[in-house]
């Protein structure tokens, strides 16, 4: 069952008296479905955490019972933000900066160019068309070769 409260703290009053505060907001605490305790802040009316902690209460009995999507967080984020991630990865796990300055950029041209923003928005037959078009160029520039078609 989750724990609706407000927090509260001791603080030092300008006489040298120590005095009680109490935040604005209501928090709520709750256990995840790795049975690990988390308190997130919740709103300044107390209705709205009540209905908070129970949204949390269900997501985390339904993650338990594998009914929930692990990846939901992800599937919200722009690619561009996992091309930011990767790049990291590439870079704490020892890449040459030439590979990074070089693959990088490609992916980021891909995207842009087939317009994905998000997870769902990848399509292999959109992938294949724009690769298409980069390899047959246009009129005012070649097309790229079948080897830099492969690395894209």
């Amino acid at each position: 069952m989750a724990r609706i409260f407000k927090q509260r703290w001791t603080k030092a009053r300008p006489d040298g008296r120590r005095g009680t505060k109490q935040s604005r907001k209501w928090y709520v605490e709750y256990r995840d479905a790795d049975g690990i305790v988390r308190r997130v802040p919740g709103y300044t009316d107390r209705k709205a955490p009540e209905a908070h902690a129970a949204d949390l209460e269900r997501q985390a009995a339904r993650q338990a019972s594998g009914l929930i999507d692990r990846y939901a967080e992800h599937r919200k984020r722009p690619l561009t933000q996992h091309v930011d991630d990767w790049q990291s990865a590439l870079a704490a796990k020892g890449a040459s900066r030439g590979h990074i300055a070089t693959t990088v950029p490609r992916v980021r041209k891909v995207l842009d160019g087939c317009g994905f923003t998000f997870w769902p928005d990848l399509s292999a037959s959109r992938l294949q068309a724009y690769l298409a078009e980069l390899r047959n160029g246009r009129t005012d520039k070649p097309g790229l070769s079948v080897q830099s078609i492969n690395f894209y």
